[in-house]
């Protein structure tokens, strides 16, 4: 197994897992992790009451909090230079990404989760190549390295039968508007999404509906031919960005109807229909998500 650290600043290192002989014999790391706390598990909260005249209690509700990932290990080779190159990486000013990889037999399995580090690197004061890192990952998901997974929300209707000929301005097929397309989830949790909407030609209104439950993505402006529309739903992360035919980009969230919901994709099916008050034809709509996972 091995864990990749990596800051936003581009400075990473990787921490392989060894046994005692490997002391003298590193890897493609200087860098040995003897123990790790907080990849697996998850930390919660139950909220409950105590109704009166009634034993036991009621569960109101229950959250995940942030987690906490404690890493212990010791540095194998040119300890001066590595300890600097690790306190730079771990800095606690900047964000980062935690990468899990290991071998499977189905291949390489990998995943990620966003963290910072708690506080500086702490080393041993007897043997100075020994360090702990304390990290903290506000969102306890973890999820794939890919680029995540990306649905067409708008379909096409065929324009070809049999006997055909081809002539002068035929169309083998057009956008199909009110098409209703099942969105798999294949995560654990619930997650946002990026929706992206663009129109070929004026497109009035658009939106995401959630036939189920009537929850809608919806945009009061009327996108001109060239147009793009992007709304991010994911929790502390929402936005809206209104991207016209010449490039310039605009702040979209006065674009956003009131009424709107921030869609999220629970696991599994997710029924979803893109559609417009009128030139629904013109509209490409996508949902772009990063499943979450519990554990890996």
């Amino acid at each position: 197994m091995e864990l990749i650290y990596q800051n936003a600043r581009g400075r990473g290192i990787t921490l392989e897992t060894a046994d005692s002989t490997d002391m003298l014999n590193p890897g493609i790391s200087p860098f040995i992790l003897t123990a790790a706390q907080g990849l697996y598990d998850l930390r919660s909260e139950a909220y409950v009451i105590d109704p009166p005249e009634r034993a036991g209690s009621v569960r109101v509700s229950s959250r995940v909090t942030r987690r906490l990932i404690v890493l212990e290990g010791f540095i194998a080779v040119n300890v001066p230079e590595n300890r600097r190159r690790l306190t730079a990486c771990f800095s606690p000013l900047v964000t980062g990404w935690l990468t899990l990889r290991r071998d499977e037999a189905g291949g390489v399995f990998e995943r990620r989760i966003g963290c910072a580090a708690e506080s500086g690197l702490a080393f041993d004061k007897a043997d100075g190549s020994r360090f702990t890192a304390s990290l903290i990952a506000p969102s306890p998901w973890w999820e794939d390295t890919d680029g995540g997974l990306t649905a067409n929300l708008t379909g096409w209707i065929g324009g070809v039968a049999f006997p055909w000929s081809v002539v002068d301005g035929f169309q083998f097929g057009g956008r199909a508007s009110g098409t209703t397309v099942n969105v798999v989830n294949p995560g654990d949790v619930s997650t946002g999404m990026t929706i992206k909407l663009f129109a070929a030609d004026d497109v009035e209104r658009p939106a995401v509906i959630r036939p189920g439950t009537g929850e809608a993505m919806r945009i009061t402006a009327t996108l001109e031919a060239g147009d793009a529309f992007e709304i991010g739903t994911e929790a502390g992360e929402k936005y809206a960005r209104y991207v016209h035919a010449d490039g310039t980009t605009v702040g979209g969230m006065r674009y956003v109807d009131p009424d709107s919901v921030f869609l999220q994709l629970e696991p599994g099916d997710n029924l979803l229909r893109a559609e417009a008050v009128s030139g629904g034809g013109a509209l490409t709509a996508t949902a772009s998500f990063r499943p979450k996972y519990l554990s890996v």
